[in-house]
C-alpha cells in the first residue's frame, strides 16, 4: 500500500507541474524559471544572455517581489531584444549562432571577443595541430601574434619559441618573451647532425631536400657525389689538424665547380646544379663556414631570427628546410605527445612556403618533416596574407585557421571557404571584415563552427632597443678543406692592456721610484709579495709611504689581499702609456684587468675586456668563452649600487652565465641577497647568476662554483 501511495503522489506532482507550465508558460527545466519560455529562448539564441547588462537585469528579476519592478525589468529585456533584432537586420551576422557560454572557458589563452562581448578562452595545446594566421597587411595579424606569444610566455614558460622574422618587425618583442634577437646576416649555418645521427647519413639524406628546393631533382646524383667528396675531405682535415669542423653548402658549390664532364647532357645538369646552389650560397656567409651556430644551442632558448637579409626564395626555402630538417632528424625517435614543447612562428610564410610541387604531384619533403614534428610536440604558426600561394599540402597540415581583416581574391577566399566549410554568403562576408575583426576555426574545440569576433586588444609595446646579439664568436670562417691552417700561436683576443714604455731606459733615482716602476711592470703582484725586493720590511714601508704621499700609488684591498696600483701620474713620470686613460674609476679598471689575468691563466678561456654592448656606449666588463663556445658575462662589482641597470643590460645579451665578481665575501653576499629579494628580473634570467669573489679566482676553483 505504501508503494502505491508514493507512486500516486509522484504522478500528481508531475500533473501539477505540467498544468502550471501550460497555464503560466513556465517550463520546470528552464534555467531562468522567472522568465517565459519564449523570452528565455530568444535571449539564449541571440547570445544576449551573457551580456553584462542582461545578467544584471536577470539577477534583479530573480530577487524582486514587487510586480511593478518585475514588469519594468521585463520591459527592459524586451527592449534590448528589439534593439538586437534591429541591429541584426541592419548588419546581419552570417556566422550565428554564437558560441555558447559553456564552451567559452576551456583554457587560459584568450582567443577572441565575440560580437556579444563574451570572451572565448582555449587551451594552449589546441594549437599543437598548427595554426594558419591569414590577413592583409594592417589587419591586426601582428598584434594578434604578439598576444599569442605573450600568452605562451606567461602560461607556458616551458615552451621554447623560435620566430623567423623576415620583416624585422618583431625584434622589439624580444624583452617581453625573454627571447634573443639574432641577425642572420652575422651568423652562419652548416650541416651539423644531431647527436644520434651519423654525419654521412644526415648529409646524404638532406641532398634530396636540397635538390627539391632548387628544382634540380636531375642533379641529385651530382649533389650526392659532391657531398661524399666533402665528407672525405672533412674527415681527413679533422684527423690532420685535430680541429672540429663541419661541411656546408659552400663546400658543395666548391666541389661542383671543380667537376667537368665531356658528356653534353651531364655537363648541362652540372651547370644547372651549380646555378641552383650558387643562388642559395649567394654572396653572403649564411651557408659558408667551417663551424656554425649549433642548432642545439639555437633551439634551447627563445629567439627571434631576423631574416631580412635573405635575398631570394632559394635562400629562404633552404634556410627553413635546414632548420626543420635538423629538428626532424632529432625528433624521429621521440615519443608522441599531445603537449606543445616548441613553438615555431614563420612570419610572411609565402616567402618560405610557396607552392613547390613537381609536375607529377609529389609532395615537398617539408610537408613530411612537419607531419613528424607535429606528433612530437613542435607546433607551427604560419602567417600569410596570400594563403593560396602556400603549398597546399602544408595548408592541409594546419587544422586551425584564423582570418583577420578583409581578404580578397577568389583563390584566397577559396582556401578559406574549403578550410572552414563556409557558405557562399559567409565567404563573401569576409571581404567586408573590418580591421581586427576575425574568424577562427579551432579543430580541437568542441564548437564545430567558425567563431566570429574581434582580436583581443594589445597595447602598443614600448620602444626598446632592437639590437641583435653579436654571435660571430661562435662562427669559424670558411676556407677550403684542402687548405690546412698554418701552425701559429694565436694570442687571446683583447688581453688586458699591458704597459708599453715609451723610453726603454727610464730613470729610477730612488727606492720609492723602484717600487713604483715595479708596480707598473708587474701589475698583478700583491703588496706582500713585493717586500723581498727590499732589504727590509721597514725599507719597503718607507718607500710605500713616500709613493702614496706623492700620489704615485694607490692601495686597493681585495678581500684580505692588497694590491699597489700605479696612478696616472706614475705612468707620466716614467713616460709609459697608462692602460687606464679612458677609465673613470681606477679601482674598477684595475680589478677588471686583474680578473682577466686570473681567468686566462689557464688555456681553456679566451677573455675580452670592456666589450661594447648597446648603442649608448655601455660596455660589459669581461666576456669569457670556453672551448665549447659557452660564453660568460663577468661584471666586476664593488657595491650594490646600479645592480638592476647592469642586469637589465645583460638580460637580452644571450650569455649562458652571468657572473657577479665581487671584491670580497661580504660584497658577494650583499649582491646575492639583493637579487634574491628583487622581483623585477624574471626568475629564468636570475637563475643564470653566479656570485664569486676574487679569492675564488686566486685559488683557481671558481669554475666548480658556477
Amino acid at each position: 500500500m505504501e508503494m502505491k501511495t508514493d507512486m500516486t503522489i509522484l504522478l500528481i506532482g508531475i500533473l501539477i507541474s505540467i498544468f502550471i507550465g501550460v497555464i503560466f508558460g513556465i517550463d520546470p527545466s528552464q534555467e531562468y524559471p522567472f522568465l517565459s519560455w519564449d523570452l528565455e529562448s530568444k535571449l539564449i539564441d541571440s547570445g544576449l544572455v551573457h551580456n553584462a547588462t542582461v545578467q544584471n537585469i536577470l539577477f534583479k528579476l530573480e530577487h524582486s517581489r514587487l510586480p511593478h519592478i518585475v514588469e519594468s525589468l521585463l520591459s527592459r529585456l524586451k527592449l534590448i531584444l528589439d534593439q538586437d533584432d534591429l541591429e541584426s537586420i541592419r548588419k546581419p551576422d552570417l556566422f550565428r549562432p554564437l558560441l555558447p557560454f559553456s564552451f567559452s572557458r576551456l583554457g587560459p589563452l584568450l582567443l577572441t571577443i565575440l560580437m556579444n562581448y563574451m570572451k572565448v578562452f582555449i587551451d594552449t595545446d589546441f594549437l599543437r595541430t598548427y595554426l594558419l594566421l591569414v590577413g592583409p597587411p594592417g589587419s591586426g595579424k601582428t598584434y594578434f601574434l604578439i598576444h599569442l606569444l605573450q600568452a605562451f610566455t606567461i602560461f607556458r614558460p616551458d615552451v621554447t619559441i623560435t620566430i623567423i622574422d623576415p620583416k624585422n618587425g618583431l625584434s622589439t618583442l624580444a624583452p617581453f618573451i625573454n627571447a634573443v634577437p639574432i641577425d642572420l646576416a652575422s651568423v652562419s649555418f652548416d650541416l651539423t647532425p644531431p647527436p644520434s645521427i651519423s654525419r654521412e647519413k644526415y648529409v646524404l639524406e638532406f641532398m634530396s631536400t636540397l635538390a627539391g628546393d632548387t628544382g634540380l631533382i636531375y642533379g641529385l646524383d651530382l649533389l650526392n657525389k659532391a657531398a661524399r667528396i666533402c665528407l672525405e675531405k672533412r674527415d681527413r682535415y679533422a684527423s690532420q689538424t685535430g680541429e672540429a669542423c663541419e661541411i656546408c653548402f659552400k663546400d658543395l658549390l666548391y666541389e661542383l665547380d671543380r667537376m667537368q664532364f665531356k658528356n653534353f647532357r651531364l655537363q648541362g645538369y652540372l651547370d644547372a646544379t651549380k646555378t641552383g646552389i650558387g643562388l642559395i650560397v649567394d654572396n653572403s656567409n649564411l651557408f659558408a663556414c667551417r663551424q656554425s651556430l649549433h642548432p642545439s644551442w639555437l633551439f634551447s632558448r627563445n629567439n627571434i631570427l631576423n631574416a631580412r637579409g635573405l635575398t631570394n626564395s632559394f635562400q629562404s626555402k633552404s634556410f627553413l628546410n635546414l632548420l626543420l630538417y635538423w629538428l626532424y632528424q632529432n625528433a624521429r625517435h621521440l615519443p608522441e605527445t599531445n603537449q606543445i614543447h616548441h613553438l615555431i612562428v614563420i612570419d610572411d610564410g609565402n616567402r618560405f612556403l610557396e607552392s613547390n610541387r613537381s609536375a607529377d604531384g609529389n609532395i615537398s619533403p617539408l610537408a613530411h618533416m612537419l607531419a613528424t614534428l607535429r606528433s612530437t610536440g613542435t607546433a607551427v604558426i604560419l602567417v600569410s596574407h596570400l594563403p593560396a600561394q602556400i603549398d597546399p599540402p602544408l595548408v592541409s597540415l594546419c587544422r586551425n585557421m584564423i582570418v583577420t581583416g578583409n581578404i580578397h581574391g577568389n583563390e584566397n577566399l577559396s582556401v578559406i571557404r574549403n578550410f572552414m566549410s563556409l557558405s557562399d554568403p559567409q565567404t563573401a562576408a569576409i571581404t567586408r571584415f573590418q580591421n581586427r575583426e576575425m574568424l577562427a576555426f579551432i579543430a580541437d574545440h568542441p564548437w564545430r563552427r567558425p567563431i566570429h569576433g574581434w582580436t583581443p586588444p594589445v597595447p602598443d609595446l614600448p620602444i626598446t632597443s632592437s639590437l641583435n646579439n653579436d654571435l660571430s664568436y661562435r662562427i669559424k670562417p670558411w676556407h677550403p678543406l684542402d687548405q690546412l691552417p698554418s701552425v701559429s700561436v694565436t694570442p687571446p683576443s683583447n688581453p688586458p692592456a699591458q704597459a708599453q714604455p715609451k723610453d726603454p731606459t727610464p730613470i729610477i733615482s730612488d727606492k720609492y721610484d723602484r717600487l713604483v716602476f715595479d708596480c707598473i711592470t708587474h701589475r698583478f703582484v700583491t703588496s706582500s709579495e713585493r717586500i723581498p725586493n727590499f732589504a727590509s720590511v721597514r725599507e719597503f714601508q718607507a718607500a710605500l709611504k713616500t709613493a702614496l704621499s706623492a700620489n704615485l700609488l694607490t692601495q686597493i684591498s681585495v678581500g684580505r689581499v692588497k694590491y699597489l696600483v700605479p696612478t696616472k701620474a706614475a705612468y707620466e713620470k716614467f713616460n709609459i702609456h697608462s692602460p687606464y686613460l679612458r677609465s673613470v674609476s681606477l679601482e674598477h679598471s684595475f680589478l677588471v684587468d686583474l680578473a682577466a689575468y686570473f681567468i686566462q691563466r689557464g688555456s681553456k678561456y679566451q677573455v675580452q675586456s670592456e666589450v661594447p654592448h648597446g648603442s649608448k656606449g655601455s660596455t660589459i666588463d669581461l666576456v669569457a668563452t670556453d672551448s665549447a663556445g659557452i660564453r660568460f658575462a663577468i661584471e666586476v662589482t664593488l657595491s650594490t649600487s646600479n645592480l638592476l641597470s647592469n642586469a637589465a643590460r645583460l638580460q637580452t645579451a644571450g650569455f649562458d652565465k652571468v657572473i657577479w665578481l665581487c671584491r670580497d665575501y661580504t660584497t658577494a653576499t650583499a649582491v646575492k641577497s639583493f637579487f634574491q629579494n628583487s622581483a623585477v628580473l624574471p626568475p629564468d634570467f636570475t637563475a643564470r647568476f653566479s656570485f664569486l669573489n676574487f679569492a675564488h679566482l686566486r685559488q683557481g676553483n671558481w669554475e666548480k662554483l658556477l
